[in-house]
């Protein structure tokens, strides 16, 4: 696979950044206003690091995806990644797997229980969803469900030598092409609903960030991938996602 092909993950850097604008300028101050403290805007680790995430992530050949899950440890904002399954009775149903957790926060990514994992999901929807939802409820309307985890589909990562993530990265870091993974928060636009009603405006999303080095002001790399299916969104309630977590 060429560097120069674009992996199917991939989305227009101008997308990227209207998104991520929508958590760094609005929900993210919102949120800072009703916690009371300082909120991260994203969570930054080496290529390598994120590289071996996605291949222990996807080291069962019957996976069918990735669900990545808002969470909350020591009272900062991360992220729960879990394999998923297809359901023997419904191939939509994508069950997680519990035996493959991993945790990514500000300081290093780990594999963890699924005890762990519920925990950290329970703690960010008891003490960070209400939060979120309130001020959805201000700037979009009364009712309004924010996303509480993220599905990505394996043909995303597989490794067809042709627009899987994993092969591109494979590529780039054998290139000495890109320095840094930055997992951005942000949030779906007013168009990206009118594209698709199940990436409701404004709910949460994330944006995987792949930076290359920079020289002057020209960035040699800067690709972003975010194509997940957020859960919920309110027309389906999350059914046919086969989440398990938390516990």
């Amino acid at each position: 696979m060429s560097c120069d092909t674009k992996p199917l993950a991939y989305i227009p850097s101008a997308t990227a950044a209207d998104r991520i604008a929508v958590f760094t300028d609005r929900k993210n101050p919102a949120l800072e206003k009703k916690s009371g403290k300082r909120e991260v805007s994203k969570i930054s680790c080496g290529p390598a690091v994120f590289l071996n995430l996605l291949n222990d992530l996807t080291a069962n050949n019957n996976y069918d995806g990735i669900r990545v899950y808002f969470a909350l440890e020591s009272d900062v904002l991360a992220l729960v990644f879990v394999t998923t399954l297809s359901d023997p009775k419904d191939k939509e149903v994508h069950n997680d797997d519990l035996s493959n957790c991993w945790l990514l926060n500000l300081r290093s990514t780990r594999q963890i229980d699924s005890k762990e994992a519920s925990d950290l999901i329970v703690d960010y929807e008891k003490q960070r969803l209400a939060h979120f939802e309130a001020d959805g409820n201000e700037v979009m309307k009364p009712g309004y469900m924010e996303t509480k985890s993220l599905w990505y589909s394996r043909d995303l990562f597989g490794r067809n030598g042709k627009d899987g993530l994993i092969d591109y990265m494979e590529c780039l870091i054998s290139n000495k092409l890109i320095s840094e993974v930055a997992v951005w928060f942000g949030g779906y636009l007013k168009s990206d609903e009118a594209e698709d009603t199940n990436t409701p405006e404004y709910q949460l999303t994330l944006i995987f960030q792949l930076k290359g080095e920079a020289s002057g002001e020209a960035v040699l790399l800067d690709d972003n991938a975010d194509t997940g299916r957020p859960c919920p969104p309110p027309s389906t309630g999350c059914k046919g996602f086969g989440a398990q977590l938390p516990l």
